[in-house]
């Protein structure tokens, strides 16, 4: 059978989290430099040197940073630093803490962009290839393990890149070179209606239709938001390489700086600016593959829906980068956004044991599409999941109870758990 929780262990867990949030609360200045963990692309465990061949080196590892723009304390910031300790993840950088102006994000949610572009210039180009997470402080609760994380945002990656080295006619990515070359490195967490809306601004009409989801997944095509497909991007979670996000982020100043209007009702909105850096490059993709298609240079004012006038088409001058490997986690594989999906999700309890202790299941009882033929079911919680978990409770050693005439025993404990 297997063992993954005890009241103990989550108490010595919400313990060391309180302890590591009030450490980090009591800095006075802008937290610059995390504590990043070791990520190896595709695999679960590092190996040893001493293990390896002597002809053979060590993979080269990246590390990860978790980035968290916040401005000052709140509940539901301690929610999302105590959840990402419990659950593995590096010491978060905090950034814009105690800023002012317009690295206030209390002032400009513009502010975000500016303050973890800060940071990421802070990088030397040696940790290009770290893997970054950018989450909004406020917003944001952790409920995967963080290598469980790390190993779904590889998965996407790899499927995404196989599905556009297709659409280009090549049997791998790395077929496609060039700066403008398509590929997917950097992912969003998926929205299902364009924010801000305005129909006629790349960021809302310029995007991919086919998300790998079937039509109709959600419920009727009936105007009705909660129905749509997931086909927009949500600025508050985003994960990709170092150097690819940098450069995302300063693509996304440059357009603020160009283009941001006090007058606008949403002139403050990243998501907005990040909408159009990534509406953009949709519609370059799209005049790309036409024109690989046509043999020919196609106008760009045919790709827009016939017949629908008023659509902003966006241009571009000689070696202008368009490409910003922005994808978009469509299946919510690592993030779940709430938006609109309430109807759909469910806290689950997963609380059924298999007999043989081979699987840990829930059941399903939430009837959300109303069908009049719904049978409770049951869903297994994957194995990586199981494993990780019980990595990071078996690190916990065994408490007894607190008496004081036992202290002796509870020393004893400890000095086995250390040695």
């Amino acid at each position: 059978m297997i063992q993954l929780t005890s009241r103990w262990h989550w108490a010595i867990l919400a313990s060391f989290a309180v302890i590591a949030l009030v450490t980090l609360l009591q800095y006075h200045s802008p937290i610059r430099e995390g504590s990043p963990i070791s990520v190896l692309s595709n695999a679960t465990t590092i190996p040893d040197k001493e293990t390896l061949p002597s002809t053979q080196e060590l993979p080269i590892t990246s590390k990860f940073h978790l980035l968290v723009p916040a401005t000052g304390p709140h509940l539901q910031l301690c929610r999302a630093v105590v959840s990402s300790t419990i659950l593995g993840y590096p010491v978060p950088v905090f950034n814009g803490w105690n800023k002012t102006g317009d690295l206030d994000a209390s002032v400009t949610h513009l502010a975000k962009v500016r303050n973890v572009m800060h940071y990421l210039d802070s990088l030397s180009s040696a940790s290009n290839d770290d893997l970054v997470l950018m989450i909004d402080g406020y917003d944001v609760v952790f409920q995967l393990p963080a290598d469980v994380l790390i190993q779904r945002y590889f998965a996407v990656i790899e499927t995404a890149n196989a599905k556009i080295a297709a659409r280009f006619g090549q049997d791998s990515i790395e077929n496609l070179s060039g700066d403008n070359s398509p590929r997917q490195t950097i992912l969003f967490g998926p929205e299902k209606f364009c924010y801000p809306f305005d129909g006629n601004r790349p960021g809302c009409w310029a995007v991919p239709e086919d998300v790998d989801i079937p039509v109709g997944a959600y419920g009727p095509f009936d105007g009705d938001y909660m129905h749509n497909l997931p086909r927009w991007l949500n600025s508050g979670t985003i994960i990709g390489p170092v150097g690819d996000m940098r450069e995302l982020f300063a693509a996304t100043l440059k357009r603020i700086e160009a283009t941001y209007n006090p007058q606008h009702k949403f002139s403050d909105s990243d998501q907005m600016y990040m909408g159009e850096v990534w509406g953009e490059q949709e519609f370059w993709r799209s005049v790309n593959r036409h024109n690989q298609y046509f043999h020919d240079d196609v106008d760009p004012k045919t790709i827009a829906p016939a017949g629908e006038p008023g659509k902003i088409i966006p241009t571009r001058v000689a070696g202008q980068k368009t490409e910003f490997h922005i994808g978009i986690d469509y299946k919510s594989g690592l993030f779940q956004t709430r938006a609109g999906s309430d109807t759909f999700l469910e806290h689950l309890a997963f609380n059924h044991t298999a007999s043989d202790g081979a699987s840990v299941s829930a059941l399903i009882t939430k009837n959300s599409m109303q069908s009049p033929n719904f049978q409770p079911y049951k869903v297994d919680l994957p194995v990586n999941v199981i494993s990780s978990l019980i990595n990071i409770l078996s690190a916990i050693p065994d408490v007894l109870e607190a008496d004081p005439k036992r202290y002796r025993h509870k020393d004893t404990s400890w000095d086995k758990s250390s040695d």
